[in-house]
């Protein structure tokens, strides 16, 4: 088996994405510790981006009590809560983000999150 490390990728998010390895036109992800990867920034939320290709992005949500991501429109999103508790708004409705909460966003909705108490979320947006 003859692995390396793939071409140098253009996407602004290639820089954050956790390393990945070709063999044959095959491309296989690294596992990802997730719990690792949590950061909170207090001044300003920053997502860690998991992976990231041009038609696919893994972020990790870390959100302090307060701290919002305002409402934008986006690809299909899935969310999945690790750990926290907030308010997620898809269009015109509020749905509550608990522990073990999963939420899909259709292509073309409206979404942001509120959170209420430290909130830990993994994102899958493609498109």
């Amino acid at each position: 088996m003859n692995w390396q490390l793939p071409k140098r990728q253009k996407s602004r998010d290639a820089r954050f994405c956790i390393s990945t390895y070709r063999r044959k036109g095959e491309v296989r992800l690294n596992p990802i510790k997730v719990q690792s990867k949590v950061v909170f920034n207090k001044q300003m939320f920053r997502p860690q981006i998991l992976y990231g290709s041009p038609n696919l992005k893994v972020p990790l949500i870390c959100m302090e009590a307060g701290q919002e991501i305002p409402p934008h429109p986006s690809g299909t999103g899935i969310f999945y809560v690790l750990e926290g508790k907030g308010i997620l708004t898809l269009d015109d409705e509020k749905l509550n983000l608990s522990k073990g909460t999963i939420i899909v966003a259709p292509e073309g909705s409206s979404r942001g999150i509120k959170c209420e108490e430290k909130l830990v979320v993994v994102a899958i947006h493609a498109g």
